[in-house]
């Protein structure tokens, strides 16, 4: 009997991993009602593991903030903000390769024509590994020539030198591991997001994992830069050979010739994505240096703390829902359209509902979170911030949201302009009002445009857009 017992939870255990972590099956060999069912079944195991993830994530994220200011202080913290901002700079490097990755191969999937992406794959591969190779050279040999303390404001507290290595320690790991980064739009694309959420979350504990053993060992900051730098190396070059190796191994054969095609495809359709980049960063990745150069260290660290509790907000959101983004890629190939139109309507539910409850909290218990998480009674914001961040989150995930579904549907360049106008206004804003307001003006910056302008224009965009679609197919279907 006790065998017996056993065995079944064994038997429903292997189930559930089947479900959870097997491979899914292929769309083109079901009927429409089938492949709707295995959509949401992809979209219900992504997210769950997604979720599962995110909390480890969201736990960890906070754990190292007090962690940090404990055992580093104010003003070390502030140049670990400064760096990792720097870091996502680095991002640009990607060139929009990997944005019209996951479109393409999504697109291909959609299509059943898989055999083209392995092309795709490896030019990417191949470009952003030379890339981020000849910048690493560069950022060698260069950066002891920019006198990175004064311009971030921080030489009352830290050498020219040692700012500069913090740098060097943080940007070249991150470069040579472009072209590792390939798997997250294969695995995205492919509707196996999952793997990418158990990523992130191991990323997190070794990121935790560092803090606490340089903090133990009173180590400096750039101890830290540089340890937390090469374990996220090491964690993509782990990702990169179990996506090419384990589950999608024949997407690296391809001859040179096909690279060469590859090439012609990849690099126009790469410049919206690259400026959308560029306006993303300009948005989100601008403020730390404007008030490390135009106010003070001391902003820099309470703006970090913010924004870590807002991006958790919001990145626990995005990650619960991130994964109807796929489908509805391959449900947008395929010309599902009831399908489609019922999952945007759930996909906007779900970001908005989220949103709204995430905003409340914010604005009703935001300080006792604040002095939980980081237990600082001096540490205070007042009401009219409070509520600037929780109007200012909503909106942005509902323009971030309309947005994604425009991207979905092809609609690139109109959200490169949008996007690209948000970013320089934000910019100029947050020059020009930080100096005078401090955070205030910052956020003020940050939600201005987006609040403002956004929040209506790309719903006018998506409306017409949609329409014109099922237009076409009504007409195609008569046909």
């Amino acid at each position: 009997m006790q065998f017996d017992f056993a065995r079944e939870i064994y038997r429903k255990a292997r189930a559930l991993f089947e479900v959870l972590l097997g491979k899914s099956l292929e769309l083109a060999s079901l009927s429409e009602s089938e492949r709707s069912s295995e959509r949401y079944k992809r979209i219900f195991r992504n997210s769950l593991i997604a979720v599962l993830a995110k909390a480890v994530v969201t736990l960890a994220g906070l754990m190292s903030v007090p962690w940090l200011l404990g055992y580093f202080g104010d003003e070390q913290y502030a140049l670990w903000a400064i760096v990792a901002t720097l870091a996502g700079w680095g991002s640009l490097l990607q060139f929009g390769f990997l944005g019209v990755l996951l479109n393409q191969t999504a697109h291909a999937y959609g299509k059943n024509d898989i055999s083209r992406i392995g092309t795709l794959v490896q030019f990417v591969v191949v470009a952003l590994a030379l890339v981020g190779s000849l910048a690493s050279i560069l950022i060698l040999a260069f950066a002891d020539e920019i006198n990175w303390a004064t311009l971030l404001n921080f030489n009352r507290h830290f050498s020219h030198h040692f700012v500069a290595t913090c740098i060097v320690a943080s940007l070249v790991p991150a470069f040579l591991s472009l072209p590792l980064r390939v798997a997250q739009p294969i695995l995205t694309g492919f509707q196996e997001s999952f793997v990418w959420s158990l990523f992130e979350a191991l990323t997190a504990i070794s990121v935790l994992c560092c803090i606490w053993v340089c903090g133990e060992f009173s180590a400096s900051i750039l101890w830290l830069i540089s340890s937390v730098a090469g374990a996220s190396f090491l964690l993509f070059l782990v990702l990169f050979l179990y996506t090419f190796r384990v589950r999608h191994p024949p997407l690296l054969s391809s001859s040179l010739r096909s690279m060469r095609l590859s090439m012609g495809i990849l690099l126009p359709l790469a410049a919206p994505f690259f400026f959308l980049q560029v306006g993303y960063l300009l948005i989100n990745n601008s403020q730390a240096f404007v008030l490390a150069h135009f106010v003070s260290v001391d902003a820099v660290m309470k703006y970090a703390v913010l924004i870590t509790l807002i991006e958790t907000c919001v990145g626990f959101i995005f990650v619960t829902t991130q994964s109807f983004l796929a489908p509805l890629r391959e449900a947008y190939s395929r010309g599902d359209i009831d399908w489609f139109r019922t999952a945007k309507r759930r996909f906007l539910f779900f970001r908005i509902g989220f949103a709204l409850l995430g905003g409340a909290a914010l604005l009703m218990l935001g300080n006792q979170i604040i002095y939980w998480w980081i237990r600082e009674h001096s540490f205070v914001v007042n009401f009219d911030l409070r509520l600037l961040l929780a109007v200012t989150m909503v909106g942005s995930v509902w323009v971030s949201s309309v947005s994604e579904i425009l991207i979905v549907m092809d609609h690139v360049w109109s959200q490169v302009i949008c996007v690209l106008l948000n970013g320089c206004v934000t910019f100029g804003l947050s020059v020009w009002l930080a100096p005078k307001l401090g955070l205030v003006g910052i956020f003020v910056a940050f939600g201005g445009f987006t609040l403002l302008i956004l929040s209506w224009v790309l719903p006018l965009i998506l409306r017409p857009s949609e329409r014109e679609w099922y237009k076409n197919l009504s007409e195609l279907s008569r046909k």
